[in-house]
């Protein structure tokens, strides 16, 4: 830097830092709303013989699945528009990893955790519990007791209607039954939902404002990106989403928590550059 520029650029820095500390804690804020609406809800219908239940379950488990892909769409409009990229059109490339269904069997070998850390993650936070989990993760499921048992299914029982979410039979207050679906309980699920939108925040936000061609979105190879982060930091956002699953209404202070881990994920953004 030719030095008498010195003083006039570390006073844009010093005037410019305040601004993207106000964006990435927007920005967290929206990706922490995104986890509790997608941790939160459930889709359901009057069900009146038991013959219809497969049917009705298939239709509203597409119901949340879908429910849950725009809940991301708008979370990454709202992201692009903070960062005064509303007109960017998302375009993929070489993986295409953000154009991958989110409940694609690819999509969560490489965002979710691995089936290792998923179980010691939660073991360690607490949120592992009883001799009931299922833990689904990255094409296979890993149904837990005392101890780990042997994989029992591929993509297909990974995505079934009864893996997804909870399924519940409920009197109706005029008579018949409700069935309800969701939660969605596949443990996995939010840190698949939480690595995209932590990768999406850093394309974006690195994104030069001179360049408005569309954005070309790649990714590294591997797998399991979630294991990259922190054990401990792990541990602490698991408690969060244990709380979504379990609290019917949204805990203020976990929220907040939540919020303050994503921020402190998008200051170091891990990932590809774009």
């Amino acid at each position: 830097v030719h030095e008498p520029w010195a003083p006039a650029l570390r006073h844009a820095v010093e005037i410019l830092e305040p601004e993207r500390r106000r964006r990435r804690h927007r920005a967290a804020d929206e990706i922490a709303g995104l986890l509790c609406d997608c941790l939160t809800m459930t889709r359901s219908a009057t069900i009146d013989s038991e013959e219809m239940k497969p049917a009705l379950t298939a239709k509203l488990t597409t119901a949340l699945k879908d429910a849950a892909r725009e809940y991301e769409r708008r979370t990454r409009r709202v992201i692009q528009e903070i960062y005064q990229h509303g007109s960017v059109e998302l375009e993929e490339r070489g993986t295409g990893i953000l154009a991958d269904d989110v409940f694609s069997e690819d999509t969560f070998n490489l965002f979710g955790l691995s089936g290792t850390q998923l179980l010691l993650t939660g073991a360690a936070s607490g949120a592992v519990a009883g001799s009931g989990l299922d833990l689904l993760v990255g094409g296979a499921s890993l149904g837990l007791a005392a101890t780990i048992g042997a994989v029992v299914g591929g993509a297909g029982v990974l995505f079934g209607a009864d893996r997804l979410a909870k399924i519940t039979v409920l009197g109706a207050p005029l008579g018949g039954k409700e069935l309800r679906v969701g939660p969605i309980s596949n443990r996995n699920f939010p840190w698949v939902m939480l690595g995209r939108a932590v990768l999406h925040h850093r394309l974006i936000a690195e994104r030069n404002h001179a360049r408005r061609e569309r954005l070309e979105m790649d990714a590294r190879s591997g797998e399991h990106l979630g294991d990259d982060i922190d054990v401990s930091q792990r541990r602490r956002i698991e408690r969060a989403f244990a709380s979504l699953r379990t609290d019917r209404e949204v805990d203020p202070a976990v929220r907040s928590d939540l919020v303050r881990e994503i921020e402190s994920l998008l200051a170091e953004s891990p990932g590809p550059r774009p």
